[in-house]
């Protein structure tokens, strides 16, 4: 399950159409969806950040874990939300 599984997406097309690279995740169902998404989007060359408190899954314990544990060690960032905001706030955004 992935928002840009396949040939193009809408998603996708929009994505580089706007000229975005860096991708921000968060949403339920981490180890299906969101994570599902995050390996599409870094094979498709896109610069994947999770965002840890912004994500969370119904799945056993250790599920969560396991999708930190991999963006960050194979697919891109991780970061949480207060970094985020504090990030854009220093910067003016």
């Amino acid at each position: 399950m992935s928002g840009i599984w396949g040939g193009q997406t809408a998603l996708d097309l929009y994505l580089q159409e706007e000229g975005y690279k860096t991708l921000f995740f968060a949403g339920v169902n981490a180890d299906q969806c969101v994570l599902g998404t995050v390996v599409d989007a870094y094979f498709k060359g896109y610069d994947c950040v999770l965002v840890e408190d912004c994500v969370a899954t119904t799945s056993p314990e250790g599920g969560l874990s396991n999708i930190v544990y991999n963006t960050k060690n194979s697919y891109g960032f991780v970061t949480d939300s207060s970094r985020i905001v504090g990030s854009t706030k220093k910067n003016g955004i």
